[in-house]
């Protein structure tokens, strides 16, 4: 993940770290997610949310809404990267993508998981229905040895919540 220069300022002034050593801290992706985790736990303003870039508010959203669980950096992280890989395309697109012929396609089952937790109102039951099956049965059965897919209905819960306070919206 790449992150900007104002990324960088935020995360030194809120470590009262050096803006050197905050560089050097996060160029590895697990060290930069440990210290958003920890930042994650204070509350953020709107003036500090509009200089961070998307992957980097998209960490510390996920990691907030998160904490109260003891899912593993890792898995936190990839909600991150689904989140940032693929909200941008469902929120714009007023018709999902159509299904793969596959069963096993996980850019797809992302994708609707990302469509059925943030934009299940814009779907008809029917359709909301297929796509939620689709990610269920990918991350239940293709990854079951995942902890994502075992918490599957968790991050279902904190994406709802998500949507009700109107986070990414």
């Amino acid at each position: 993940m790449v992150i900007t220069k104002e990324d960088i300022n935020y995360i030194s002034q809120k470590t009262n770290l050096s803006v050197r050593k905050t560089k050097t801290l996060t160029e590895e992706q697990r060290d930069l997610d440990l210290v958003i985790n920890e930042l994650s736990a204070n509350e953020i303003s709107q003036k500090e949310l509009l200089v961070l870039s998307f992957p980097v508010i998209a960490r510390y959203i996920i990691f907030r809404f998160s904490h109260k669980y003891s899912y593993d950096i890792s898995e936190k992280s990839y909600v991150c990267d689904l989140i940032t890989k693929h909200f941008p395309l469902a929120s714009r697109n007023k018709i999902p993508r159509p299904f793969p012929k596959e069963k096993e396609n996980q850019d797809f089952a992302e994708y609707s998981l990302i469509l059925v937790g943030f934009f299940s109102h814009r779907l008809k039951p029917d359709i909301y229905k297929k796509y939620r099956d689709y990610a269920y049965n990918y991350f239940k059965y293709y990854q079951e040895t995942e902890d994502f897919g075992r918490h599957l209905e968790v991050w279902l819960e904190i994406f709802a919540r998500m949507r009700k306070e109107e986070i990414f919206s």
